[in-house]
Protein backbone atom coordinates (compact mmCIF):
# COMPACT_ATOMS: atom_id res chain seq x y z
CA UNK A 1 0.00 0.00 0.00
CA UNK A 2 1.45 3.45 -0.86
CA UNK A 3 2.58 5.54 2.10
CA UNK A 4 0.05 8.21 1.22
CA UNK A 5 -2.87 5.72 1.40
CA UNK A 6 -1.54 4.32 4.67
CA UNK A 7 -1.48 7.81 6.15
CA UNK A 8 -5.09 8.39 5.15
CA UNK A 9 -6.11 5.08 6.74
CA UNK A 10 -4.36 5.96 10.01
CA UNK A 11 -5.99 9.38 10.03
CA UNK A 12 -9.43 7.78 9.44
CA UNK A 13 -8.96 5.25 12.28
CA UNK A 14 -7.63 7.90 14.68
CA UNK A 15 -10.75 9.97 14.03
CA UNK A 16 -13.17 7.18 15.01
CA UNK A 17 -11.03 6.10 17.97
CA UNK A 18 -11.10 9.65 19.32
CA UNK A 19 -14.89 9.82 18.83
CA UNK A 20 -15.33 6.56 20.76
CA UNK A 21 -13.19 7.87 23.65
CA UNK A 22 -15.20 11.10 23.84
CA UNK A 23 -18.47 9.11 23.83
CA UNK A 24 -17.30 6.93 26.73
CA UNK A 25 -16.30 10.01 28.72
CA UNK A 26 -19.65 11.74 28.08
CA UNK A 27 -21.90 8.73 28.76
CA UNK A 28 -21.71 8.79 32.61
CA UNK A 29 -22.72 12.46 32.60
CA UNK A 30 -25.77 11.66 30.49
CA UNK A 31 -26.78 8.81 32.81
CA UNK A 32 -26.37 10.94 35.93
CA UNK A 33 -28.53 13.70 34.43
CA UNK A 34 -31.49 11.37 33.90
CA UNK A 35 -34.48 12.42 36.10
CA UNK A 36 -35.51 9.93 38.76
CA UNK A 37 -38.77 8.11 38.18
CA UNK A 38 -40.22 4.65 38.82
CA UNK A 39 -42.24 2.90 41.50
CA UNK A 40 -41.99 2.86 45.26
CA UNK A 41 -40.87 -0.04 47.39
CA UNK A 42 -43.24 -2.91 48.01
CA UNK A 43 -44.18 -3.14 51.67
CA UNK A 44 -46.03 -6.42 51.15
CA UNK A 45 -42.82 -8.43 50.78
CA UNK A 46 -43.28 -12.17 51.15
CA UNK A 47 -40.30 -12.67 53.47
CA UNK A 48 -41.37 -10.27 56.21
CA UNK A 49 -44.65 -12.04 57.15
CA UNK A 50 -46.84 -9.09 56.18
CA UNK A 51 -50.58 -9.55 56.65
CA UNK A 52 -52.83 -7.40 54.40
CA UNK A 53 -55.71 -5.79 56.31
CA UNK A 54 -58.71 -3.63 55.42
CA UNK A 55 -59.86 -2.04 58.68
CA UNK A 56 -56.88 -0.03 59.96
CA UNK A 57 -57.27 3.22 57.96
CA UNK A 58 -59.60 5.28 55.76
CA UNK A 59 -59.07 8.17 53.36
CA UNK A 60 -61.18 11.17 54.33
CA UNK A 61 -61.83 12.65 50.84
CA UNK A 62 -65.25 13.33 49.34
CA UNK A 63 -67.23 10.54 47.69
CA UNK A 64 -67.40 11.78 44.09
CA UNK A 65 -68.26 10.10 40.82
CA UNK A 66 -65.43 10.69 38.36
CA UNK A 67 -65.14 10.18 34.64
CA UNK A 68 -62.03 8.02 34.27
CA UNK A 69 -60.17 6.47 31.36
CA UNK A 70 -61.02 2.78 31.62
CA UNK A 71 -58.99 0.44 29.37
CA UNK A 72 -60.87 -1.81 26.97
CA UNK A 73 -60.22 -5.40 28.16
CA UNK A 74 -58.94 -7.77 25.44
CA UNK A 75 -61.48 -10.52 24.59
CA UNK A 76 -59.01 -13.43 24.77
CA UNK A 77 -56.42 -12.27 27.27
CA UNK A 78 -54.22 -10.79 24.55
CA UNK A 79 -53.32 -7.25 23.65
CA UNK A 80 -55.19 -7.29 20.33
CA UNK A 81 -58.82 -6.96 19.24
CA UNK A 82 -61.03 -9.66 17.70
CA UNK A 83 -60.13 -8.43 14.22
CA UNK A 84 -56.43 -8.88 14.92
CA UNK A 85 -55.63 -5.16 15.08
CA UNK A 86 -54.53 -3.14 18.11
CA UNK A 87 -57.02 -2.45 20.87
CA UNK A 88 -58.91 0.85 20.71
CA UNK A 89 -57.80 3.63 23.06
CA UNK A 90 -59.46 3.81 26.49
CA UNK A 91 -62.77 5.61 26.70
CA UNK A 92 -63.85 7.94 29.51
CA UNK A 93 -66.53 6.29 31.64
CA UNK A 94 -68.33 7.48 34.75
CA UNK A 95 -67.39 5.13 37.55
CA UNK A 96 -68.60 4.58 41.12
CA UNK A 97 -68.11 7.12 43.88
CA UNK A 98 -64.43 7.38 44.81
CA UNK A 99 -62.52 9.15 47.56
CA UNK A 100 -61.53 12.44 45.95
CA UNK A 101 -59.85 15.72 46.86
CA UNK A 102 -60.34 18.76 44.59
CA UNK A 103 -57.89 21.59 43.94
CA UNK A 104 -57.39 24.40 41.43
CA UNK A 105 -53.93 24.83 39.83
CA UNK A 106 -51.65 27.11 41.82
CA UNK A 107 -53.23 26.12 45.15
CA UNK A 108 -52.54 23.80 48.08
CA UNK A 109 -54.82 20.88 48.90
CA UNK A 110 -54.82 19.07 52.25
CA UNK A 111 -54.90 15.30 51.78
CA UNK A 112 -55.85 13.38 54.90
CA UNK A 113 -55.88 9.83 56.19
CA UNK A 114 -57.40 8.54 59.44
CA UNK A 115 -55.70 5.62 61.14
CA UNK A 116 -58.46 3.77 62.98
CA UNK A 117 -56.40 1.12 64.75
CA UNK A 118 -52.63 1.23 64.69
CA UNK A 119 -52.16 -1.44 67.40
CA UNK A 120 -48.65 -1.23 68.89
CA UNK A 121 -46.55 0.39 66.14
CA UNK A 122 -47.46 1.89 62.77
CA UNK A 123 -46.39 4.39 60.13
CA UNK A 124 -48.23 6.11 57.28
CA UNK A 125 -47.11 6.61 53.70
CA UNK A 126 -48.22 8.53 50.59
CA UNK A 127 -46.96 7.71 47.09
CA UNK A 128 -47.54 7.51 43.31
CA UNK A 129 -47.31 11.24 42.57
CA UNK A 130 -45.68 10.71 39.17
CA UNK A 131 -48.20 8.38 37.53
CA UNK A 132 -50.12 9.58 34.46
CA UNK A 133 -53.58 11.12 34.73
CA UNK A 134 -56.77 9.05 34.66
CA UNK A 135 -59.35 11.19 32.83
CA UNK A 136 -58.28 13.25 29.81
CA UNK A 137 -54.87 11.84 28.89
CA UNK A 138 -52.40 9.44 30.54
CA UNK A 139 -49.65 11.76 29.28
CA UNK A 140 -50.77 14.51 31.66
CA UNK A 141 -48.58 14.69 34.75
CA UNK A 142 -49.08 16.24 38.17
CA UNK A 143 -46.64 19.08 38.99
CA UNK A 144 -46.37 19.23 42.76
CA UNK A 145 -44.45 20.30 45.86
CA UNK A 146 -44.71 17.97 48.86
CA UNK A 147 -45.37 18.71 52.51
CA UNK A 148 -41.93 19.26 54.09
CA UNK A 149 -43.25 18.00 57.45
CA UNK A 150 -43.19 14.48 56.00
CA UNK A 151 -39.99 12.49 55.41
CA UNK A 152 -39.03 12.02 51.77
CA UNK A 153 -37.67 8.65 50.57
CA UNK A 154 -36.30 7.74 47.16
CA UNK A 155 -34.29 4.74 46.04
CA UNK A 156 -32.26 5.11 42.87
CA UNK A 157 -34.45 6.10 39.94
CA UNK A 158 -37.71 5.11 41.65
CA UNK A 159 -40.55 7.51 42.40
CA UNK A 160 -40.26 9.38 45.70
CA UNK A 161 -42.64 8.58 48.54
CA UNK A 162 -43.23 10.25 51.91
CA UNK A 163 -43.74 8.88 55.42
CA UNK A 164 -44.91 10.13 58.79
CA UNK A 165 -44.54 8.53 62.20
CA UNK A 166 -41.84 6.18 60.89
CA UNK A 167 -38.38 6.25 62.51
CA UNK A 168 -36.56 3.39 60.83
CA UNK A 169 -38.95 0.60 59.85
CA UNK A 170 -40.62 0.11 63.22
CA UNK A 171 -42.95 3.08 63.64
CA UNK A 172 -43.51 4.87 66.94
CA UNK A 173 -44.48 2.58 69.82
CA UNK A 174 -47.75 3.03 71.69
CA UNK A 175 -49.20 5.43 69.11
CA UNK A 176 -52.67 6.70 69.97
CA UNK A 177 -55.49 5.88 67.56
CA UNK A 178 -57.77 6.92 65.99
CA UNK A 179 -55.64 9.74 64.63
CA UNK A 180 -55.76 11.79 61.42
CA UNK A 181 -52.68 12.76 59.42
CA UNK A 182 -52.66 15.67 56.98
CA UNK A 183 -50.45 16.08 53.91
CA UNK A 184 -50.37 19.55 52.33
CA UNK A 185 -49.75 19.20 48.58
CA UNK A 186 -49.08 22.26 46.44
CA UNK A 187 -50.29 21.80 42.84
CA UNK A 188 -48.38 23.95 40.35
CA UNK A 189 -50.27 26.30 38.06
CA UNK A 190 -48.96 24.39 35.01
CA UNK A 191 -50.62 21.12 36.06
CA UNK A 192 -53.11 19.99 33.37
CA UNK A 193 -56.74 19.86 34.44
CA UNK A 194 -57.30 16.14 34.97
CA UNK A 195 -57.82 13.43 37.58
CA UNK A 196 -54.75 11.87 39.23
CA UNK A 197 -54.57 8.68 41.29
CA UNK A 198 -52.46 8.58 44.47
CA UNK A 199 -52.06 6.04 47.27
CA UNK A 200 -52.13 6.25 51.07
CA UNK A 201 -50.73 3.29 53.01
CA UNK A 202 -50.42 2.24 56.63
CA UNK A 203 -47.89 -0.32 57.79
CA UNK A 204 -47.41 -1.54 61.33
CA UNK A 205 -46.64 -4.25 63.87
CA UNK A 206 -48.96 -5.78 66.40
CA UNK A 207 -47.89 -6.70 69.92
CA UNK A 208 -47.13 -10.20 68.64
CA UNK A 209 -44.66 -8.60 66.15
CA UNK A 210 -46.78 -9.63 63.20
CA UNK A 211 -46.52 -7.11 60.38
CA UNK A 212 -49.69 -5.76 58.74
CA UNK A 213 -50.24 -3.52 55.74
CA UNK A 214 -53.14 -1.62 54.18
CA UNK A 215 -53.20 0.73 51.22
CA UNK A 216 -56.03 2.69 49.61
CA UNK A 217 -56.02 4.57 46.32
CA UNK A 218 -57.68 7.97 46.16
CA UNK A 219 -58.04 10.68 43.53
CA UNK A 220 -57.00 14.28 43.10
CA UNK A 221 -59.19 16.29 40.73
CA UNK A 222 -57.42 19.36 39.36
CA UNK A 223 -60.26 21.56 38.08
CA UNK A 224 -61.05 25.07 36.84
CA UNK A 225 -62.76 27.11 39.59
CA UNK A 226 -64.11 29.76 37.17
CA UNK A 227 -67.14 29.87 34.87
CA UNK A 228 -66.22 31.91 31.81
CA UNK A 229 -68.53 32.44 28.81
CA UNK A 230 -67.16 30.58 25.81
CA UNK A 231 -65.12 28.13 27.90
CA UNK A 232 -67.12 25.09 26.80
CA UNK A 233 -64.64 22.46 27.99
CA UNK A 234 -64.08 24.16 31.39
CA UNK A 235 -60.29 24.36 31.16
CA UNK A 236 -60.12 28.05 32.19
CA UNK A 237 -59.19 29.06 28.62
CA UNK A 238 -61.15 30.17 25.57
CA UNK A 239 -59.27 28.80 22.58
CA UNK A 240 -59.52 26.64 19.46
CA UNK A 241 -60.70 23.65 21.50
CA UNK A 242 -63.79 25.64 22.54
CA UNK A 243 -64.31 26.84 18.97
CA UNK A 244 -64.31 23.20 17.80
CA UNK A 245 -67.03 22.38 20.33
CA UNK A 246 -68.97 25.46 19.21
CA UNK A 247 -68.90 24.43 15.55
CA UNK A 248 -70.26 20.96 16.37
CA UNK A 249 -73.65 22.50 17.09
CA UNK A 250 -73.53 25.38 14.60
CA UNK A 251 -77.00 26.04 13.07
CA UNK A 252 -78.59 23.18 15.00
CA UNK A 253 -82.25 23.98 15.76
CA UNK A 254 -83.59 21.63 18.46
CA UNK A 255 -87.13 23.03 18.08
CA UNK A 256 -87.24 21.76 14.49
CA UNK A 257 -85.21 18.57 14.98
CA UNK A 258 -84.49 17.33 18.49
CA UNK A 259 -82.74 14.15 17.31
CA UNK A 260 -79.36 15.90 17.17
CA UNK A 261 -76.97 14.67 19.90
CA UNK A 262 -76.59 18.23 21.14
CA UNK A 263 -80.31 18.50 21.96
CA UNK A 264 -80.29 17.40 25.61
CA UNK A 265 -83.45 18.12 27.57
CA UNK A 266 -83.40 19.48 31.11
CA UNK A 267 -84.71 16.15 32.42
CA UNK A 268 -81.65 14.37 31.00
CA UNK A 269 -79.12 16.70 32.63
CA UNK A 270 -77.79 15.04 35.83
Amino acid sequence: MPYRDLGLLLTFNDYWISRAILLCLALPAVVLATPSRGVTRNNTCSNCHTRPVTDRMRVTGEDLQLTLLLPVPPPTGTGRSRGGGPLPPPEPMLGPALKTFRVAPGNTVTLSIEVLNGSDRFAVQIKNFDNGAKKNSPDNMLFWIADNAWTRHQRGNQQPYFTKNAPGDNGIPNSVTPITYHFDLFVDVDTPLDVYELTFATVGRSQALNRWYQEETFYLEVYCPYEMPGDFNRDCRVDYADFALFTENWLVDCLKDNTHPGCVSEEEVP
